[in-house]
C-alpha cells in the first residue's frame, strides 16, 4: 500500500496510541498534523519523530468540545499540507466513576465526556469531508476500545458512548461517504484487531501497520 506524500490528521497524538499511529504513517511516507489538549511536551515529541522519518509534521492545539476549534483546525492543516487524506479520530476523555456513585458523576463530567468523545469524532469527519473529497479518496479511521464489550472496569460511562460511537459516529462517516465523496475510494475504517498497550495498559512491543489504517 503506497502512502507517500498523503497527509493525516492524528487527535490525541500526545498519547501512547496516538503516538504510535503518527510514527507508523510517517515511516510510511505520510505527512502527520497531531493534535493535544493539555500534553504539549508529548506531542512536540511525536512531531519531532515524524519529523525524524523525514516527514513533515504540525501540532495542532484542539479542544474537540469547540465546534470552532475543529473547523479552524482542519483548515490550518489543510493549508499547512495542502491536502488532508486521512483523519484518525483517536482523541478521548474519560473518568473512572461507575453510575452506582451518581453524585460523583455530575451532569458537566457526562457532557465532557460526550462532546469529547462522541461529538467531536462526528465533527471532525464533517469537516475533513471536503478535503477527502477533493481528491476522491481519503480514509475517516475510528479507534474504539476493547472497553464496548469488556466492561470489567465498571467504567460504564465510558462504556456507553462506544456504544455510541459504534452506533452513530460510524454511520455518520459513512454518510459522509455515500453523499458527499464519489465512488468507493472513501472509506471507514474501525481497527479493533486486539490489545493494544497505553498508559493505562502498558505491555511492550506496540505495532501499527499504517497500511490497516488505508486497508
Amino acid at each position: 500500500m503506497d502512502l507517500m506524500g498523503k497527509a493525516a490528521l492524528v487527535t490525541g497524538g500526545s498519547g501512547d496510541l496516538g503516538g504510535a499511529i503518527a510514527r507508523a504513517l510517517a515511516t510510511a511516507g505520510v505527512d502527520v498534523a497531531v493534535t493535544y489538549v493539555s500534553r504539549p511536551e508529548e506531542a512536540k515529541a511525536t512531531a519531532t519523530a515524524v519529523r525524524a522519518a523525514g516527514r513533515r509534521s504540525l501540532i495542532v492545539p484542539l479542544d474537540q468540545r469547540d465546534r470552532t476549534a475543529i473547523d479552524a483546525s482542519v483548515e490550518t492543516v489543510a493549508r499547512e499540507f495542502g491536502r488532508v487524506d486521512i483523519l484518525v479520530n483517536n482523541a478521548a476523555w474519560n473518568i473512572g466513576i461507575p453510575f452506582k456513585a451518581i453524585d460523583a458523576l455530575t451532569a458537566d463530567i457526562w457532557d465532557r465526556v460526550l462532546e469529547t468523545n462522541l461529538r467531536g469524532p462526528y465533527l471532525l469527519a464533517r469537516a475533513c469531508a471536503p478535503h477527502l473529497r477533493a481528491h476522491g479518496a481519503g480514509r475517516i479511521v475510528n479507534t474504539p476500545s476493547t472497553e464496548r464489550i469488556d466492561r470489567r472496569r465498571k467504567l460504564e460511562l465510558y462504556a456507553r458512548y462506544l456504544i455510541e460511537h459504534y452506533w452513530i459516529v460510524d454511520p455518520v462517516a459513512r454518510t459522509i461517504d455515500a453523499h458527499t465523496l464519489t465512488g468507493e475510494r472513501y472509506r471507514l475504517s474501525r481497527r479493533l484487531e486486539g490489545p493494544t498497550p497505553t498508559a493505562l495498559d502498558p505491555f511492550p512491543d506496540l505495532l501499527v501497520d499504517p497500511a490497516a489504517l488505508w486497508a
